[in-house]
């Protein structure tokens, strides 16, 4: 799904759990895929060249699994008071960091973060979660 010059590629909204599966969103100049308190399941997708590649707001819960975040402008995953689960995941060459969290919890296994500006930045009461979500 080639967005580009729009704002948001995929908007999950409070009370929504889809499962977002074998996608390629690319070229949003906002946010690749954005997530307002829902419950996604990113799988086997990958997320480049948007300005954030996935941005997570406050109560949302994030699972992205066997995914690739690579070549934002700004941040490959900011969490802003929400939680992710990554698993075997790349989060490369992005702008910003590759996880900036805020007041976010974080648990990540086999996942790969490199060559981006900076690393993982976790602040403001951040927290290791307990998994699964659903």
């Amino acid at each position: 799904m080639d967005q580009t010059g729009q704002t948001n590629g995929i908007l999950v909204g409070k009370g929504s759990s889809p499962v977002i599966s074998n996608c390629t969103v690319s070229g949003c100049n906002d946010d690749g895929i954005e997530v307002d308190g829902g419950k996604p399941i990113i799988r086997n997708t990958t997320i480049k060249y948007n300005g954030w590649g996935i941005m997570a707001l406050y109560g949302s819960k994030v699972t992205v699994i066997d995914s690739i975040v690579m070549r934002s402008e700004e941040n490959g995953i900011t969490l802003q008071g929400a939680d992710a689960n990554l698993t075997r995941c790349r989060i490369i060459h992005n702008k910003g960091w590759g996880v900036d969290g805020k007041q976010a919890g974080l648990q990540m296994t086999d996942t790969e973060i490199a060559k981006n500006e900076n690393g993982v930045r976790l602040e403001d009461n951040y927290r290791f979660v307990d998994w699964p979500f659903w």
